[in-house]
């Protein structure tokens, strides 16, 4: 597809590889920010937590927990940079954004557990909606493409959260913070 057909002042989203190999396609809003009515659709989800278990190597150990208020606590357990708790601040938008995937995911439609025969980590994820909190787990590499997908969405919003890592070396920590 030529960018001709696109329009010159149309946004671009690049897709795949190198970008003399890719097809160009415009974004849409939905691809560029949450509608006032699915913002309305996520609000009743008020928090979303992940723990991240131990493997049989050296896989990072953590809990990160994000409130729709915009608190966020990350809890380094074993091998991250940081065994400590943050308390950091996130932007109420990206709990909005992060609420509605995570309903488009079908997390409330998943299984309570799923079991699998690989060493990656456990993963649990729990979403607080309506004053009912669902949990779901995935153990060794258990888990629907849907769930790893919720958990990948969950470390990419931790890492723009501006974490208050005062008292440490911000090189010990696992995310960069905004400053970076």
């Amino acid at each position: 597809m030529s960018d001709d057909r696109l329009g010159a002042d149309q946004p671009r989203l690049v897709v795949g590889g190198p970008p003399e190999n890719v097809d160009r396609v415009p974004m849409t809003p939905a691809m560029t920010a949450a509608s006032e009515s699915d913002i309305r659709a996520a609000e009743g989800i008020t928090a979303i937590s992940m723990t991240r278990g131990p493997c049989f190597g050296t896989c990072p150990a953590y809990r990160l927990d994000l409130r729709s208020a915009g608190d966020a606590v990350f809890v380094g357990e074993a091998f991250v940079r940081a065994n400590a708790s943050l308390r950091g601040r996130l932007a109420p938008m990206e709990f909005a954004r992060l609420a509605l995937l995570v309903q488009e995911l079908r997390f409330f439609h998943m299984d309570d557990l799923y079991l699998g025969n690989v060493d990656p980590p456990g993963l649990r994820i729990a979403v607080e909606r309506d004053g009912t909190t669902k949990t779901v787990t995935g153990e060794g590499g258990g888990g629907p493409i849907e769930l790893w997908t919720i958990g990948q969405l969950i470390d990419f919003t931790g890492r723009q959260i501006a974490w208050d890592v005062s008292g440490l070396d911000p090189r010990e920590f696992p995310w960069p913070t905004r400053d970076e």
